[in-house]
């Protein structure tokens, strides 16, 4: 078990590292965000950490919450189904960057769709869906305050200061590395 409390916030943190390149690279390609700085094509150091420390935070807070409010998951965990859900989590933010629609609530709407498609194929637990509703609530609060800072911009935002789906993939980001952190810290 002390192994496991030692490598699981190195995993988490390396996952998260590497997910927000992926997808920090996605969205510049497709001129959705743009930094401060002229090191656009690169990933901002701070973005690797902001990333890294919330997928370690949020790994270790599903299964903690899991221990209080769930007494047995509804369905079996396993690896299959933690690289499901990154793989999942990947898909949206590749939609989110991609699909186009003709207006952005259509766009939302869709990768809501996805998203509370991957919690229910993935997690379905009240505590999973309530812990990904305020990682999406407390995240795009953030990401906010880092555009108001002027850090981070959205070309075109639609939703006070953002993209209008963000809340939505950071609820898939939420589902998807609390299941890693599960996976990691209770076998």
């Amino acid at each position: 078990m002390r192994s496991r409390l030692a490598s699981a916030p190195i995993v988490l943190f390396i996952a998260g590292c590497a997910f927000s390149a992926v997808i920090h690279l996605l969205h510049l390609e497709r001129h959705i965000t743009e930094l401060a700085t002229l090191q656009s094509v690169l990933l901002p150091p701070w973005v690797v950490i902001v990333c890294g420390s919330a997928a370690v935070t949020i790994g270790f807070l599903y299964p903690s919450i899991d221990r209080i409010l769930t007494p047995a998951p509804p369905i079996e965990r396993d690896w299959a189904s933690v690289l499901r859900a990154l793989i999942g989590f990947l898909g949206i933010a590749y939609a989110s960057a991609k699909l186009s629609f003709e207006n952005t609530v259509e766009l939302s709407c869709a990768v809501a769709g996805m998203a509370v498609f991957l919690w229910y194929l993935t997690d379905r637990t009240a505590a999973g869906f309530g812990l990904g509703l305020a990682v999406a609530f407390v995240g795009t609060l953030l990401v906010q305050l880092l555009v108001y800072l002027g850090v981070y911009a959205y070309t075109k935002p639609d939703f006070f200061l953002v993209r209008s789906w963000l809340p939505c993939l950071l609820f898939a980001a939420s589902v998807a590395f609390g299941n890693l952190g599960r996976q990691l810290l209770t076998r």
